[in-house]
């Protein structure tokens, strides 16, 4: 299994870098900033690409790129109190489009072909997302 880790600096990413290579699976890191990843870490990655996670793009080009079947979504700022905003939100409706765009083009631009699909999961480590969200999607906390 190829797995692209988005926000994989953070530290729930740190721990599924960690995990994913303890299993055998071969890790894509998506970080931020690549010189705050520890080398530590850069040596249990196949690559790393330094990039913004809420551009659906550069992450389809990761996909692609690197040919992943798999992606794991750590990426985005948990606020703590009430109307704080978060790209979280953003992040993960760009992370399930690029791998949606992507499993449709290794299926030939129609539907979905089961063998061809992404496996996406969605994490965060202090919160749940609240979806569907209301208002500007920036939110995690209904008014």
């Amino acid at each position: 299994m190829k797995v692209l880790v988005i926000g994989a600096n953070g530290r729930l990413g740190k721990a599924c870098v960690t995990a994913l290579h303890e299993k055998g699976a071969v890790v894509i890191a998506f970080v931020r900033t690549k010189t705050t990843f520890p080398a530590t870490l850069q040596q249990k990655c196949e690559a790393v690409i330094e990039g913004d996670a809420r551009d659906q793009a550069q992450l389809e080009a990761a996909l692609r790129d690197h040919a992943c079947d798999s992606l794991i979504q750590a990426a985005g700022y948990t606020p703590f109190f009430p109307g704080v905003a978060t790209d979280m939100p953003l992040i993960f409706e760009r992370a399930l489009d690029a791998a949606s765009k992507v499993a449709r083009e290794r299926s030939g631009g129609g539907g979905v072909d089961p063998d061809k699909r992404l496996r996406a999961w969605m994490m965060n480590d202090v919160a749940n997302l609240d979806s569907p969200y209301e208002g500007d999607g920036n939110t995690l906390f209904r008014q």
